[in-house]
């Protein structure tokens, strides 16, 4: 009965061993050592300056010109004047009678109306 405890023992002791092995990471030797990544702070410091030099230089090769509008009918001062506004209108009509002539010809009554 020693005998068996004894081997029962390195056995159990044995897969506790196997199993931490397999859940501690290891390094290899073959693996080269990446360097540190830098932080989100100094990137996003290192893009806002990218940035802020593109705009100056940007700004200062052109002159100010200014502003064109490009679409006429955005220029007109009333949207329910021009050809989309009145379909826009249209729809919105259609859509409200047919909810009142829904709601007042309803097949379902009930007790509660």
């Amino acid at each position: 009965m020693l005998g068996r405890s004894n081997s029962m023992r390195v056995t159990a002791l044995g897969c506790v061993v196997l199993t931490g092995s397999l859940l501690v990471p290891g390094t290899s030797a073959a693996e080269p050592v990446a360097p540190p990544r830098p932080t989100i702070k100094a990137t996003a410091a290192a893009i806002a300056a990218r940035q802020v030099a593109a705009f100056t230089e940007a700004r200062v090769a052109q002159p100010q010109a200014p502003p064109t509008a490009s679409n006429p009918d955005l220029e007109s001062g009333s949207f329910f004047k021009t050809g989309i506004g009145v379909a826009v209108l249209a729809a919105f009509g259609a859509g409200v009678g047919y909810a009142l002539y829904s709601a007042s010809n309803d097949r379902i009554r009930s007790t509660g109306r």
